[in-house]
């Protein structure tokens, strides 16, 4: 253990159990340093195996680039894991880095008398990793966004049912208020379930927010919707749909505002009166397990996705340089054949040039969807995207259990003196998948060999 960890160990302030996360990475095959994409091992073009690329025909014979990325660095390393306790049932992970500060949250029951189910939130110093005790926030809800400036915060929370919730704080966390309530907005009655929101970044003069929706096609079933909303002289308007799929996030670019789902990707250049899909965004639904979005401090826009193709699993980064408006380029970081794994769930984090990618690795024999025996991993680049750690196991499920969600968040920092953070949520397998835990582990980045 180096110094720095025996440090984060001695000063953590948590209130909560050390457990263990499920067994040791010796049931995980681990990275081999090729991912058997038919390519010469450096970095080259993929041939027309790969949807999107320039022989394939997903993208309609356009010019898209599809490489490999260049493994350089050991993988992300886990210094320590912190757990609570089982008896909370904890899940919903959410991690957040602010101005200095990591912002935990996750969904547990709260202890007698109230013993319900609250959205509870740690912080911690990034300078001392000291941990404070767990506040729980005024709503049952788990977290999707947080935006800010300075003490003032704003939290976006998708509600269990039929409501997501837009928190705000005066002091860094420490209290919090419900500022509004966006609710379902539809009468088909059986679904009208929340799923994932997200702000418009950077925050303009009128706060934009992307609010998914979940509704009844009484034909097929429930399917996911992407809608906006936007603060109107102190009046948020009514949501209005503008994709198919689960947001994944929103920004304000060059192009306009570019908002991705898991089913499209969409540009308005009106100010956010009409969106229209981006031919190119391969963001299609049938291919996508679960998607986010994030931009580095050079404006290049990310797009994390995992889908299958020709009995093979792939997680890849989309990658546009002009605001949103093109997206030619894909960036591969795991090709699996389906009998060794499935990806579900990725996600991407950036700030400045580094960028953190995640995502959970579910059992070759899982033929549920990826509901047990799943393990979380995460890779990381310090330059854009340019070179990257070996992708690295972080946390494992015993026989009985899986890990349901990866979040990560970074605080940018390449001198050595900089923290990545992961959260999961562990439960257990089968129809009832019982909460259990939610952990987080700081992750030290390997140097240049």
């Amino acid at each position: 253990m180096t110094a720095r960890s025996r440090e984060v160990v001695g000063t953590i302030g948590w209130a909560l159990f050390v457990v263990a996360c499920g067994p040791s990475h010796r049931e995980v095959p681990f990275w081999d340093g090729a991912w058997d994409l038919g390519t010469d091992g450096a970095g080259e073009d993929v041939p027309g195996d790969v949807p999107g690329d320039a022989d394939g025909d997903a993208d309609g014979g356009s010019d898209v680039s599809t490489r490999q990325a260049v493994f350089m660095y050991p993988g992300l390393a886990p210094t320590e894991r912190w757990c609570t306790a089982p008896v909370d049932q904890a899940t919903a992970p959410g991690l957040f880095v602010h101005e200095g500060r990591l912002f935990a949250f996750h969904n547990a029951l709260v202890p007698p008398p109230e013993g319900n189910r609250r959205l509870m939130l740690r912080t911690a110093d990034l300078a001392t990793l000291t941990i404070g005790a767990a506040v729980p926030l005024p709503v049952d809800a788990y977290s999707t966004d947080l935006s800010g400036s300075g003490d003032d915060l704003q939290l976006l929370a998708a509600g269990r049912l039929f409501s997501s919730y837009l928190l705000r704080s005066p002091d860094a966390g420490a209290t919090w208020t419900v500022e509004h309530v966006f609710t379902s907005g539809t009468n088909s009655g059986s679904c009208r379930y929340k799923v994932p929101c997200a702000f418009v970044r950077p925050p303009g003069e009128h706060r934009r927010v992307l609010i998914g929706f979940d509704y009844d096609t009484r034909l097929f079933g429930c399917t996911a919707q992407t809608h906006a909303a936007f603060l109107d002289a102190g009046t948020w308007t009514e949501p209005v749909r503008i994709a198919d799929g689960a947001p994944a996030g929103a920004f304000a670019t060059s192009a306009g505002i570019v908002a991705a789902s898991s089913g499209q990707v969409v540009l308005s250049t009106d100010d956010g009166a009409t969106f229209a899909v981006v031919p190119g965004g391969e963001t299609t639904a049938g291919r996508l397990a679960g998607e986010s979005l994030a931009q580095t401090s050079d404006g290049t826009l990310w797009l994390a996705q995992t889908y299958g193709y020709a009995l093979r699993q792939v997680v890849m980064l989309l990658v546009s340089r002009d605001g949103g408006a093109t997206w030619p380029e894909r960036l591969v970081l795991a090709d699996e054949p389906e009998t060794d794994a499935y990806f579900f769930g990725p996600t991407v984090t950036a700030t400045g040039l580094q960028l953190v990618v995640a995502w959970r690795r579910g059992a070759a024999d899982d033929i549920l969807g990826g509901t047990r025996r799943c393990s979380a991993w995460v890779t990381q680049s310090s330059d854009a995207g340019e070179t990257w750690s070996i992708p690295f196991p972080i946390a494992d499920a015993a026989l009985d259990e899986t890990v349901t969600t990866v979040v990560v968040a970074t605080d940018g920092r390449t001198d050595g003196g900089g923290w990545t953070f992961a959260a999961y949520a562990v439960t257990g397998e089968g129809i009832e998948w019982d909460f259990r835990r939610v952990c987080v582990t700081p992750l030290l980045m390997g140097l240049a060999p």
